[in-house]
């Protein structure tokens, strides 16, 4: 499974794009931020260095957002994110100031 966050609104930016690994054994993290260490960098002033996190599992083939206690906070759909968050295709996740959309591409079966 692969997850797409496109900057919403602005089609000529390109997506950030994650590879999930498909091992049930496996729980997939994708740490968001400004810091080197994150999976998708988001180099924005307002953006906390380890803002969220997006746990995806591939069993239920379920996804959920957590925020880090950033001062700018994380929101779906513009609600706020307390606790675990469920996310879903064409969800809008809003990190501090920047807005992306998700997309949740399934691998075709044969």
């Amino acid at each position: 499974m692969k997850l797409a966050f496109s900057p919403a609104g602005d089609g000529k930016k390109q997506p950030y794009v994650v590879d999930v690994p498909d091992n049930p054994r496996v729980e997939s993290e994708i740490l968001i931020g400004r810091a080197a260490n994150c999976d998708i960098q988001i180099p924005q002033r307002f953006v906390s260095r380890r803002h969220c996190g997006i746990r995806v599992d591939t069993t239920t083939r379920s996804i959920q957002v957590h925020d880090f206690g950033s001062a700018n906070g994380t929101f779906v759909n513009d609600q706020p994110v307390e606790g675990l968050c469920d996310v879903v295709d064409g969800d809008t996740l809003t990190i501090g100031p920047v807005s992306l959309t998700v997309q949740i591409v399934r691998p075709t079966a044969y």
